[in-house]
């Protein structure tokens, strides 16, 4: 990739001037595809590092990782003029750093697909046998509930509009969950936006 983009740079520079409309509109086309493959490697590299990362579990505040959460997402709330509320939270049992890779994702989710300006939802609620579910939900166009499965697979990419990204955050989240013993799941019942449910152990 690197050796693809440095030698479209080249030939842009230095030959750009003597190729034709189409061939300066292919050489774009080329260097867009470079860029969406990186991307996409440098996903599937976040991916495989989180899913084989050892998992260090301890008592965690959700509030906490809420917190660090709305901090790394600062500027694109206030790009959106999102509200994001947050009810109490209880706390877990699970690993710091990847309750908030979860978090993060499903909160940028709702960024993105949410009508301007978006509106997001947090809030926890006791499940049985010691489990919590955490609850993350929008005001945007929802999702077909017949894709309430396949989103959660591999490079699955919804079709809704100019969104970017690779179709990795929502397969990351199942992993990570079910690593830690919880599930995850879109609740096709929601039809005010779309709404995500995670479970965690509840801290002893």
């Amino acid at each position: 990739l690197r050796h693809i983009s440095v030698f479209a740079g080249l030939i842009k520079r230095e030959e750009g001037t003597q190729l034709t409309p189409a061939g300066r509109d292919y050489l774009e086309r080329l260097n867009t595809s470079v860029t969406r493959m990186q991307s996409l490697t440098d996903a599937l590299v976040e991916y495989v590092r989180a899913i084989s990362a050892t998992h260090a579990p301890s008592r965690l505040e959700l509030r906490d990782s809420l917190a660090s959460v709305r901090k790394e997402l600062e500027l694109e709330i206030e790009s959106h003029k999102a509200v994001i509320e947050v009810a109490p939270m209880p706390s877990v049992w699970g690993d710091e750093q990847l309750v908030s890779m979860v978090l993060h994702n499903l909160v940028e989710n709702a960024l993105k697909f949410s009508k301007d300006p978006p509106v997001i939802r947090v809030y926890a609620r006791d499940a049985k046998d010691g489990w919590v579910e955490i609850v993350i939900e929008d005001e945007g166009p929802g999702i077909d509930p017949r894709q309430s499965e396949m989103i959660f697979d591999v490079l699955f990419r919804m079709s809704s509009g100019p969104v970017e990204g690779v179709g990795l955050g929502l397969a990351l989240c199942k992993q990570i969950v079910e690593a830690a013993g919880g599930r995850i799941w879109h609740d096709p019942d929601y039809d005010a936006g779309a709404r995500f449910v995670f479970t965690l152990p509840a801290a002893p």
